[in-house]
């Protein structure tokens, strides 16, 4: 049998623009995919917690923030990510960075809740008023948020044995228990937390004020009864965001 090609059989061969076509053509559909993947992430976060009960606040990714935001960064660059289209951009990528659930009276909806937000790295604020948040619901924020900064379990039944985890937190900034179950079995625990900037112990059992003054100096500690609205923490959160860290700014 005569197996040899014609020359109509012979295999087309690809032009250099092609190929370039078809490996751009790739590539643009894989992005295409990874940013429907993100975007339905996000949203499916978000709906999760909304059913529950609780609320989100997104923003631009950290990047932008930093170089839409720092003196380091080129005037030409800064120019473009400020722009109309630099921020439409941005804002393309959202990103949680705020979980609130104040008020859900259902602990099983708050351990799911926390679950599905576990997977976005960027949340740095927990908002748990007046919530059925338990002691066992810590450990899922100390292992589930590495970035978090400010945690909000006032007003709740939270006591001396969930704020022991708590000490296995290594970026926690901002810390309010006021009206919660610790006593000064916490105290121990608060002072072996050195990067406390803000603790709140208001009409809670803690007396031992001085040792915690002394165990962290810098460390601003209120005793006063203090109820944010939840505009306010928005406020405060988006100032957190869009400010750099490393500026000289406060946060």
């Amino acid at each position: 049998m005569n197996t040899s090609r014609t020359p109509s059989e012979t295999p087309r061969q690809l032009t250099v623009k092609q190929r370039i076509f078809r490996c751009f053509t790739l590539l643009m559909l894989g992005n295409a995919i990874i940013f429907i993947g993100y975007r339905f992430t996000v949203w499916h976060t978000e709906w999760t917690i909304n059913r529950l009960g609780g609320q989100t606040v997104t923003g631009s990714p950290p990047g932008y923030s930093d170089l839409a935001y720092s003196s380091k960064t080129p005037g030409s660059i800064r120019a473009v990510v400020c722009s109309r289209f630099g921020r439409w951009l941005g804002s393309q990528f959202p990103v949680i960075y705020v979980v609130d659930l104040r008020r859900v009276s259902d602990p099983d909806s708050i351990a799911k809740a926390l679950h599905v937000a576990a997977g976005h790295k960027h949340v740095n604020e927990l908002v748990l008023y007046k919530s059925a948040v338990q002691d066992e619901h810590l450990s899922i924020i100390v292992t589930a948020f590495p970035e978090l900064r400010s945690l909000k379990i006032n007003e709740t039944s939270v006591g001396d044995s969930g704020i022991a985890q708590l000490v296995r937190h290594k970026t926690l900034t901002h810390l309010n228990v006021q009206r919660t179950a610790v006593t000064d079995l916490s105290v121990l625990t608060f002072c072996a937390m050195p990067r406390l900037k803000e603790l709140n112990i208001g009409e809670t059992s803690i007396t031992s004020i001085k040792d915690l003054h002394r165990a962290n100096p810098r460390c601003i500690i209120t005793t006063e009864l203090t109820t944010l609205k939840r505009t306010t923490d928005k406020q405060r959160t988006f100032r957190r965001i869009v400010m750099p860290k490393n500026d000289g700014v406060p946060q």
